[in-house]
């Protein structure tokens, strides 16, 4: 009689499709270089942010 594998009980490797895997970052650069990609990705969505809000202020000054 073993211990049935649910609940809390769950073994690890059930946890993740076998598609994904998770990789170590064993390298500060590799750290620094998603650090860095993550950053950019943000200031990006900023600027779209951004010039979207001055559009709609220039179309409202315009048509006032």
């Amino acid at each position: 009689m073993g211990l049935a594998l649910t609940g809390r009980h769950t073994r690890r490797a059930n946890l993740l499709p076998a598609y994904l895997s998770l990789t170590p970052v064993t390298s500060l650069s590799m750290l620094l270089g998603t650090h860095s990609l993550v950053a950019f990705k943000q200031l990006e969505l900023f600027w779209v942010e951004r010039s979207y809000y001055f559009i709609a202020l220039a179309i409202q000054f315009r048509y006032k």
